[in-house]
């Protein structure tokens, strides 16, 4: 694990450059997150948008611990991340061995203390900051004692390469973002699948009080064939309720089989064409669902279950 690593010397540049140390950072950081979003919101089924302050502390708690681990398995195995190999940069020991799991451990706990700040907004920019003009300057970091740092190359290239591991990285997670707060049940057209989106969208989208209004539902079997909400009007123009309707809308729309996270933008077109005029009557059909709302009540039926 730990064998010399040589480089010819044409190949490689021993230098700060503290731009693309923390440009390379950064993707790490932000591939990090798109992964482990992942596997909690989609895989364990968390909502992103959840706001209690001891989820929030937990999230940022969980992908500290779990990004300096990631790190520093793969300096001890490759010598490089993923931001790094980008930019062609290898973080390797004074001897030009790879670090080993507990160095590359302990550079990383320095680097989040002295370069991040613990993590605390705020303190962590300055931290970044003071540590860029020290970089700059050529001084040691106090995460970098004992380390040498490989650059084999500055083909412009790269920047390109960077740019567009970028672009896909924040496309992937708005993906996972949108598709995390999507009906968890899909393709089940049954009165129980319903009313559990219809209270996770109240609770965890929506961040509202779960409000039951006057519903009416036919099935046949097991199988939800209609919805039917009566309406009220409190107020000119503002119908009472209208949060449970879109939520009831959100619900079923959501429902359909095979809804991603790019269908996000579809659905949240479709509520806000449906809150755009509440007593105004409103129309959406595609193949599964049709919607049709006058004042006095809105039918949802389904199309196919």
């Amino acid at each position: 694990m730990n064998e010399e690593i040589v480089f010819e010397e044409h190949e490689c540049r021993i230098g700060p450059h503290p731009w693309k140390r923390f440009l390379s950072y950064n993707l790490d950081k932000i591939v990090y997150q798109l992964v482990m979003g992942a596997v909690v919101f989609l895989g364990f089924c968390v909502y992103p948008l959840e706001r209690r302050l001891v989820f929030t502390i937990l999230q940022i708690c969980l992908f500290s611990i779990v990004s300096l681990f990631v790190d520093a398995i793969l300096f001890s195995l490759f010598g490089t991340t993923f931001g790094k190999l980008i930019f062609g940069i290898r973080v390797l020991h004074e001897s030009s061995r790879k670090l080993t799991l507990k160095e590359a451990l302990g550079r990383n706990f320095l680097r989040w203390i002295y370069g991040e700040g613990c993590g605390i907004v705020g303190v962590s920019i300055y931290r970044n900051f003071r540590s860029y003009q020290a970089c700059k300057r050529g001084e040691v970091l106090p995460w970098d004692d004992e380390v040498r740092y490989e650059f084999k190359d500055q083909k412009a290239v790269r920047g390109l390469v960077y740019v567009v591991c970028i672009v896909f990285v924040y496309i992937g997670s708005w993906w996972v973002s949108a598709k995390a707060v999507m009906p968890r049940i899909q393709g089940e057209w049954t009165r129980e699948a319903f009313w559990e989106n219809y209270t996770n969208t109240m609770t965890h989208v929506f961040h509202a009080e779960i409000y039951h209004p006057d519903m009416e539902f036919k099935e046949t079997g097991e199988n939800l064939e209609e919805i039917r909400i009566e309406r009220e009007e409190d107020s000119p123009g503002h119908i009472k309720g209208i949060g449970s309707e879109l939520a009831a809308v959100y619900a079923v729309v959501g429902m359909e089989p095979g809804r991603g996270g790019f269908d996000y933008t579809h659905l949240m077109q479709v509520m806000v064409e449906y809150g755009r005029e509440q007593t105004a009557d409103f129309h959406y059909e595609d193949e599964y669902v049709s919607i049709n709302r006058t004042k006095d009540e809105c039918v949802i039926t389904i199309k196919k279950s």
